[in-house]
């Protein structure tokens, strides 16, 4: 029986180092029937034509901008011709028999849709990756024996809720069935869980292989992003919350547990997820009408006020790091550690510090010898006082002002950006309310054209 065509697809973005490793070990693998195909995304470090003239048997598609992770791989995708597909991240050594393990994982479970491979450090011993699932209501992903030493507890093929998208394999007819990778997701981040979901609710199974085993640097193309890593997880993760759970689920259980881990997030954490609110509450509507079962105008609402409540209860965090302490609700026992105060308790307590510690006092001179410590303490006042009182108190008094004035200053500072993120929150649900009658008014032309024909 002639075993099915695979395509692998290595994109790739100023990956040169890592290259020709990766290459060699995919050209390597001992499975008969299989195409390599290179999407360079407008790499600036000569990786294209490094390709073109090392490895002329690999099919080489080079991209004129930088498409990020979904469009640039749906390029690949589309060029494609094996009935398995599998998708490679440009800083990965694939093992022998990589390709093999996930095309018969395929072969041997028709309703298998996706399979993911186990992926360890260059130690070739340290777990990145064993499958996934998630932390629901957070919706955070948690991967399996993250962090520990590979010794064999997780090799036995199970079904798992999602595969990372640093190697997987996944099936022609489901592609054509579910679509290919949401570009919405750019640069990169959640696209990979949302094609898992789609493929899962579709009918399918998303399986991890151990004897798929890919050795992988880490998230190397992301960690050259000028804004870091950090805005994209949260954008793209509230993203992938619209898009995969029901209006009943974001309001009452994703919104209560986001803003109850609110005092646990530092501040970098806390000014990404608002401006991933205000991204989500205009975007919603539009992305709301995308959707296979599209939400009623009322829950469309419902979600716009609770993303507004969300970034409203950032704004309260960032402008009084105290507001949240007192009125959290249920949190992870891992995060409610008595032992370990929260990144906002730290900062109030900073901030508290500062607030009290403004006004400087003269500290008495005191002497240890016995029976005469009072009157050598007593001298060096009286000489304290005599030689240079009338100056060090002008600049004792010049200090007490300035902290003062920084102490209020910053007090200040922080209910303005409170204040600002507030407007923000408002002008965000103002205006996906605009959008989505633009879209309803859209809709009416629409119907009205087709009725006028």
């Amino acid at each position: 029986m002639t075993e099915p065509k695979a395509s692998v697809i290595v994109l790739a973005w100023n990956g040169i180092d890592y290259l020709e490793s990766c290459l060699n070990s995919v050209l390597g693998q001992a499975y008969a029937n299989f195409e390599v195909i290179v999407v360079d995304n407008s790499s600036s470090d000569g990786s294209a034509d490094f390709i073109a003239q090392h490895y002329p048997e690999v099919k080489l598609i080079r991209n004129e901008r930088n498409l990020g992770f979904s469009a640039g791989n749906n390029v690949g995708l589309r060029q494609a011709t094996g009935q398995v597909r599998a998708l490679l991240n440009q800083d990965t050594v694939v093992q022998p028999g990589w390709l093999a393990a996930l095309v018969k994982a395929l072969e041997s479970h028709p309703h298998a849709g996706i399979v993911g491979s186990k992926i360890l450090d260059l130690d070739g011993i340290t777990l990145q990756h064993a499958g996934a699932h998630f932390d629901w209501p957070i919706v955070e992903g948690l991967h399996y024996g993250r962090g520990e030493r590979d010794a064999g507890q997780y090799d036995e093929p199970r079904e798992v809720e999602f595969v990372t998208g640093a190697a997987l394999a996944v099936r022609s007819d489901v592609l054509e069935q579910i679509g290919l990778l949401d570009e919405g997701f750019f640069p990169g981040y959640f696209e990979d869980v949302d094609l898992c979901v789609r493929a899962r609710r579709a009918g399918y199974r998303v399986l991890y292989v151990p004897s798929a085993i890919v050795l992988h640097h880490g998230s190397m193309s992301f960690s050259q992003a000028p804004d870091g890593i950090g805005p994209l997880v949260y954008r793209n993760r509230l993203r992938f919350i619209l898009k995969s759970f029901t209006a009943d689920q974001i309001v009452n259980e994703f919104v209560p547990a986001e803003i109850a881990r609110l005092p646990y997030l530092f501040d970098e954490q806390l000014q990404a997820l608002a401006l991933a609110c205000t991204q989500a509450q205009v975007k919603w509507p539009s992305l709301s009408q995308t959707l296979v079962n599209p939400p009623t105008r009322e829950s469309v609402l419902d979600v716009i006020a609770a993303l507004r409540k969300l970034h409203e209860a950032i704004a309260q965090q960032q402008a009084n790091p105290s507001w949240q302490e007192q009125n959290r609700t249920t949190v992870s026992d891992e995060a409610a550690r008595p032992d370990i105060p929260s990144p906002a308790a730290r900062r109030h307590e900073l901030l508290q510090e500062l607030a009290q510690g403004w006004h400087i006092e003269e500290r008495p001179f005191r002497s240890s010898v016995p029976v005469i410590g009072p009157l050598i303490a007593g001298f060096r006042s009286a000489w304290i006082r005599v030689a240079t009182r009338w100056y060090v108190l002008q600049l004792l008094e010049q200090q007490q002002a300035y902290n003062c004035l920084v102490s209020h200053l910053l007090r200040q500072h922080m209910r303005q950006i409170g204040d600002r993120e507030l407007s923000i929150a408002a002008l965000a649900e103002q205006t996906a309310r605009l959008e989505m009658h633009v879209l309803e008014l859209e809709d009416l032309l629409r119907r009205l054209r087709v009725r006028a024909e």
